[in-house]
């Protein structure tokens, strides 16, 4: 009888694991990015997103779970003014390793992180491969890569990190930290006022005034969030990053995860065929036999 391959779940740690596949067949990965840091407002929500890939025994695959962007401290300078814009929650990849190291040009799985939370709740990390439309950002679609802050946005929060790029750092004059692969960027200081630090994978970093949130690092890093200065009265909130999922039997949810991220590998079972006896055997009514030559035995590393 073949040994069971017990699933494994990568938590949010702030450091890169890795995976040997222990032998050859179909393994369900499923990811969630962390959820924003909380600024005068609420973080938005990582996505969950889950495929059925084919590995073969030896594929080494390396996995970072992102963990939830630190919060803003409260703001000292006055009670009408809410606290610091809270860090970008970091994205979750999965990858397979290649020869020399470097990242592949696609992932095999990525869910993304949610916005820091600013003046406004921040974006939820989003299940498709593309960030908010350009109509409610104020800015182009990330497409894979870092996300940005719009340029006429004062005090704007840092970028998350993409799959392609590092997030951009906000505009001046206090330019927030984008997020990298993989540490969040660093929330910006000012006295005893400080925005939170982005959440590893990517997570954009915050900054010292309520709408400065950091944007969610993913497949496409989320915007930082700013003051729109020609709508003086309204606050762009950050944005989640977007997701993607090269398995099949794909489950993608949008702003499903609250607090840190995770990343779960399972071996998918075979599929047991129950076929009747020979004539005349006395045994079982049914035998059992797998539907592939090859048993799905071992143990994962």
């Amino acid at each position: 009888m073949p040994k069971v391959i017990q699933p494994v779940t990568f938590a949010a740690h702030g450091a890169i694991d890795s995976y040997v596949v222990p032998v050859t067949g179909n393994y369900l990965i499923s990811g969630a990015g962390a959820q924003g840091g909380d600024g005068g407002a609420t973080g938005g929500l990582g996505a969950v997103i889950a495929g059925t890939f084919y590995l073969r025994k030896g594929d080494l695959l390396f996995i970072v779970a992102g963990k939830q962007g630190g919060r803003g401290r409260a703001a000292t300078f006055g009670p009408e003014h809410p606290a610091c814009g809270g860090g970008g929650g970091g994205g979750t990849f999965v990858w397979k390793g290649t020869p020399s190291g470097n990242l592949p040009a696609w992932p095999l799985l990525v869910a993304g992180g949610g916005g820091g939370g600013g003046s406004e709740a921040g974006g939820d990390g989003r299940a498709g491969i593309e960030t908010a439309a350009q109509l409610e950002t104020g800015v182009p679609n990330a497409n894979g890569h870092g996300g940005v802050t719009n340029p006429c946005c004062h005090f704007g929060g840092g970028g998350g990190a993409g799959w392609l790029s590092a997030g951009a750092v906000g505009p001046g004059p206090i330019y927030c930290h984008g997020g990298e692969h993989w540490a969040g960027g660093a929330g910006v200081f000012y006295g005893e006022m400080g925005g939170g630090a982005g959440g590893f994978g990517g997570g954009g970093g915050g900054g010292f005034l309520g709408y400065a949130a950091g944007g969610g690092g993913g497949f496409g890093g989320g915007f930082g969030g700013g003051q729109v200065e020609n709508q003086l009265h309204r606050v762009r909130r950050s944005g989640g990053g977007s997701s993607y999922n090269a398995g099949l039997n794909q489950n993608n949810r949008s702003g499903s995860q609250a607090g840190d991220g995770y990343a779960t590998i399972t071996a998918v079972a075979e599929a047991i065929v129950l076929q009747a006896p020979p004539s005349g055997d006395s045994g079982s009514p049914f035998t059992a036999k797998t539907a592939h030559s090859e048993p799905m035995s071992g143990t994962a590393s």
